[in-house]
Parts: C-alpha cells; structure tokens; sequence
C-alpha cells in the first residue's frame, strides 16, 4: 500500500517537513521520529494580499447590502477509490446546500471561482452546473480561472472551503484577505480558522454547512464579520506568513549552522507583528537597520499587542526573532523557558549579538553570547540606576530590580567587545568599557524638518512634550501638575501631550479634574510630529528617567525652547537653568515660568537649542557609521 511504501521512504529522509500539523500526524502514525519531523506550512505572502475597495455593485451587479459567499477552487473529478462520484473540493455539497440556504436568504450570490484542474474535472464542471441548473440561478455565479482573485475576496463577505480532502488549500489565502471561512473538518482545513475567524463543520455534511451559513449570515446582519474577517488576517500572519515560516524551515535545514557575517540584535521596544508581517514598533532602529545594509541582521525582541497607535517598521531589512512575553506568574517560567530554548539556538547561529542596555532583553541576550563564547556589542541607552529606581519601581519589585540591573549593566559594559553611548560622557562614566577595542557616541535622532521661525507667545503659552504613556516614570503626572500650579499662578498654559499608552485615559481624566486645557494626539512619526511641534512655543520633558531624550534633541532641533528634568544625559544638552530635579511638579512649574519670562531670554534658549541638537545629530552620523562598521568586521572574523 502507499502507506508502507511512505513508511520506508520517509525513514531515508535527515529531516521531513510536514505542510500542516494535521500531515505530520500522519507521519508519526507510521513512525516518523519526532527530532527530523517538523510541522511548517508553505507560508502566505502576507504583504500580496491586500484588501482593495468592496466592488461587488460592479464586479457583480448586485445591490451592495447583499451577501456575497465566495468559493476558489479547481474542479476535480470524482475518484472512486476514496469519494465515489463526488469532487473532492465539495463543490456539489455547496450547490445543493445553497438553494436552501437562498429560500430563507434570497438577498444572497454564491461566487464561484474555478475552471477544471483537468479534461475531466472540466466536464465534471460542466454537469455541475446542468445538474444544479447554474445558468438560470441569479443567486450563484460561476467564473473559470482568473488572474488574480483579489477583486472577488475583498468583494464578499465569506468564504466557503468544504472540501472532503485538503491541506490548507484557500482558506488561508482568504483569511490573508480579512475574510472569515467556513472550513470542513478535512485535513488541515480546521487549522486555517479559530473560533473568532470562522466555522469547522463536518465534511460532507449538508445540515452542518447549511447552519454555519445561518449564522454566518446572522453575524453579516449584525455587521459582526469585519471583525471577525480582522482576526482571520491576525491568525494567518502569525502562524502563516512568510516571516513567521522562513524562519522555521531554515532552523529545520540548517539546524546550527550559522551564516556567515550574522548579528542577533536585541532591543528593548515592546513590538508586535504587524499585517505585513514585519515586526512594527514605536519607533524604527536606525543603528540596527543601518547594519542591515551590510550584514545579515536578525532581530530580538518581546512581543505583544499592537498599540493603539500605527507605529513603524523596526528595520525592514532585518529579519525577526520575536520572544513570546509572559504577562502572568503562573506562565511566566514556562514562557521564559521555551524563549530561552530560542535564544540559545539562535544566539549560536549568530556571529556577534547586538544589545541594547539595560533591559532584560538585552540582558538576557548577552549572557546567552557569553555563555556561548560568542562576542557581544552594547548599545547604551539608559542607566539603570534610575531607570529600575525606587522611584520608578516602588516596593520589593523595585529593590530587587534596583539591585540586579546595574550589576547586569556594569557587567555587559565591563565584558563587551564594541559599545556605542548615547551620551558624550555621562552614561561612560557609570558604565565603562574597559575591555573594548573601541567606543563611539551617537544619538538616533533625526533633524524633522527645517527649523521655522516662532513668535514669542503674548497670551496663552502652547506647551508640548513627547512621551508614552505606558509607565508613570516619564512624568506626565508630574507636568499635568506644574501646568496646574502655572494657571493658578496667572501663567495661561495649555499642554499636548503627543504618545499613547494604557494610562492615557487616567491622565486625561486627571487632566479634566484639574481644569486644564490638555491635547492627547497619540503617537505621531516622522512629517505629522514635524507639524505638530511647529504648533507650539515650548517643549518639556517631566521624565524621571532618561538616557539622552531622543524627542528633545529633535524638538530642541526644530527650534523649540525648552526645559527638562536633569536626568540622563539631559545636562549635556540644556544650560543648567532650564532644568529641575525629577518628580518635582513645583520646580518644574517655575522653570516654565522663567522659560516665558522674557522674549530675549527665550529667543536666546532657541538658539542656543539649535546649535546643540544639529551638532549633536550631525556628529552622531559618522558615529554611527563607524560603529555599523566595527560590528561588521567583527562578524566577519
């Protein structure tokens, strides 16, 4: 039988690479070992299939409130060996479902895209559509083969998969287009929907198909499937998009083997995969993507949710190792522990790691390397001294933090081959290299535009700053305070605070109860923060732990006066008048003060703002290029 012929042949196979979970369950049926059998679909160009405009008035000529169900697939012949005179796709299941289903739902077209995969499969066709009488029903629509099938999903409202055998087959390809399924129980059909994305029922069965398509429909009355169609697009880009399965066939190829010239860099942003594929942040990783151009360059970091805001690629030429994040204690050690099952494995496929400091990604990551004997890069952005203080992390939490981190830090530092500060001197001198072969000192910010002239505000003052909104250690409870303390000393202050985060609804209703006039835009990239920055007379930052503030260099750039907390590398880019000590509403409320005292002085603070920020982005360039170059010949030694 095929059977025990399969069974000798995939014995002589290194490794077997099952298209489906469903198909390597057939393989351990017949003694696949489990360490050269893995379970990896063939994968969704996420990024070719993008939803166009709903086009059904036109492509269908049907009234636009009307139900459209769409089935692609090729006809097959009946074979008589496993289905005696029926198609294995079910096409004739749907046909005879849906005369039914259309006598209580007669607003309804039946969209079927497919010509016969053979001579024989076309006449199978063809008696289809004499034996349903196809032609005369206004309620189905059967189109042969066509170039491109895109139209036809971003045009309906379900798709149909009822096929009696099928790997992944369609559904997947319509899920990739933001369109819930109804799937049979066949193969791995149910594999391709969850119970947010879709119905499983029983392959064959009429009674099944035609209630899914009851509440298929209930759900399209309540207007319930475009979310629903949104979770089919989620579950397809994690488990069936290129970026999450490339990755996975070569580990099952290559195994440990490491490609020449490889860095695992690790970075401390929470990021999520995003509909492309990519993983999306807040903010891209110049450092990083700059040394995608000359290396190949993976990328570490903790997954998550999407954020209410759009975000930005964090290096489109880099590839993703994306590290499961526990968000309780009763998973957390499991979690952890298969993430560093990953990292082990990857680290060891890697020439050099990059990592940012401090953090626990980064932290984790180097102490993989070093375990490893692998070399190791640092990227410092912050000190942990106030970055895990008590003040940020209060309790036993914070001492345990406060205690562990800038050990951590000071280790990696201490141990790192290459190291890159955002600082000129500050974070140097709390977290030396000694051992380095070289340091540099470079900062990603960016000029956002042209600096434009400002007019010293006579009435109301129009302050901004740039913040998430995740964590309270960035201050805005602290500067929603001192704008407070400015207004009921005669100072007419309004705030926009440009971020998002969980505790944007908690500092607007704060905001509220104090009276204050407060504009929370979400988070703005690139030309819309340039706009926005350009609307106003002052910039703060109010945080109480910083490295060297990536949002007041750019805003200091654009010619914005400014103020901020001393924290970090701040005194390195503000005259020690304009700043105040953390967690401080009182002192933060008389600087604004003074800031606004008198036009000389604040015309002053834009100039000298200006010539400190484009120094220091236009030095940070040949820095940065310097250090992409280090890590460079590092992984190719």
């Amino acid at each position: 039988s095929i059977k025990a012929v399969e069974r000798l042949l995939c014995k002589l196979d290194d490794q077997l690479i099952a298209g489906s979970e469903y198909t390597a369950s057939k393989y351990r049926e017949i003694g696949m070992p489990e360490g050269r059998l893995s379970a990896i679909p063939y994968g969704v160009d996420v990024s070719a299939h993008l939803r166009l405009g709903d086009s059904r008035v036109s492509l269908f000529n049907v009234d636009k409130n009307t139900f459209v169900v769409v089935m692609v697939a090729y006809v097959y012949a009946p074979k008589n060996a496993v289905f005696p005179g029926v198609g294995i796709k079910g096409h004739d299941v749907i046909l005879d479902v849906w005369e039914s289903f259309c006598a209580r739902h007669p607003q309804s077209l039946l969209v079927m895209v497919g010509s016969g995969f053979d001579a024989d499969g076309e006449r199978h066709r063809q008696q289809l559509l004499i034996d349903h009488k196809v032609a005369e029903n206004p309620n189905v629509r059967w189109l042969t083969s066509v170039a491109d099938v895109k139209p036809f999903y971003s045009s309906a409202d379900l798709s149909v998969s009822p096929s009696l055998s099928e790997n992944h087959g369609a559904a997947l390809e319509a899920s990739a287009m933001w369109l819930p399924s109804i799937v049979s129980d066949a193969g791995a059909l149910p594999e391709t929907v969850t119970p947010e994305s879709g119905w499983v029922v029983k392959a064959g069965d009429r009674d099944d198909l035609l209630d899914a398509l009851w509440q298929a429909h209930q759900k399209f009355a309540e207007k319930l499937l475009t979310p629903m169609g949104k979770a089919a697009r989620r579950h397809v880009v994690k488990y069936f998009s290129h970026a999450t399965v490339v990755p996975r066939v070569v580990e099952a190829v290559v195994g440990e083997a490491r490609v020449p010239g490889s860095v695992l860099a690790f970075t401390e942003q929470r990021t999520w995969l995003s509909t492309d594929g990519n993983v999306w942040g807040l903010r891209s990783l110049a450092i990083v993507e700059s040394l995608a151009q000359v290396c190949t360059v993976s990328i570490g970091a903790r997954g998550g949710a999407p954020a209410a805001a759009a975000g930005v690629p964090l290096s489109p030429s880099a590839t993703s190792l994306v590290i499961p994040w526990p968000t309780g204690h009763l998973t957390s050690i499991y979690i952890l522990a298969r993430s560093f099952g990953r990292i082990w494995k990857s680290v060891g496929r890697a020439d050099v790691v990059y990592a940012d400091q401090p953090g626990i990604v980064g932290s984790f990551g180097v102490s993989v390397a070093w375990l490893r004997r692998k070399p190791f890069v640092v990227n410092v952005v912050g000190d942990s001294n106030e970055s895990v203080s008590r003040l940020v992390f209060p309790g036993m939490k914070g001492r345990v933090a406060h205690a562990v981190f800038p050990r951590l830090q000071r280790w990696a530092c201490a141990h790192a081959t290459y190291a890159n500060y955002v600082t000129k001197h500050v974070l140097q001198e709390h977290y030396p290299c000694p051992r380095a072969k070289e340091t540099f000192f470079a900062t990603t910010a960016v000029t956002l535009g042209p600096a434009r002239p400002r007019n010293f505000p006579e009435g109301t003052v129009s302050l901004v700053t740039v913040a998430s909104l995740e964590q309270p250690y960035k201050g805005i409870g602290d500067l929603l305070k001192a704008v407070s303390i400015c207004r009921s000393q005669g100072l007419d202050v309004r705030l926009t605070v440009v971020g998002a985060g969980r505790l944007r609804d908690g500092f607007s209703a704060d905001a509220e109860r104090l009276g204050l006039d407060v504009q929370f835009t979400g988070h703005l990239y690139g030309d819309d923060l340039y706009v926005e920055l350009g609307k106003h007379d002052g910039f703060v930052l109010a945080s109480w732990t910083e490295g060297l503030p990536r949002a007041l260099v750019e805003a200091m750039a654009d010619g914005l006066p400014a103020i901020a907390t001393r924290v970090g590398g701040v005194p390195e880019l503000l005259e020690q008048h304009r700043t105040m000590p953390p967690h401080c509403p009182e002192e933060l409320a008389r600087c604004i003060h003074v800031l606004f005292e008198s036009e000389q002085s604040w015309l002053k603070s834009i100039d000298l703002n200006f010539e400190v920020a484009r120094q220091r982005i236009a030095m940070s360039k040949p820095q940065v290029s310097a250090f992409v170059a280090a890590i460079k010949n590092l992984s190719s030694t």
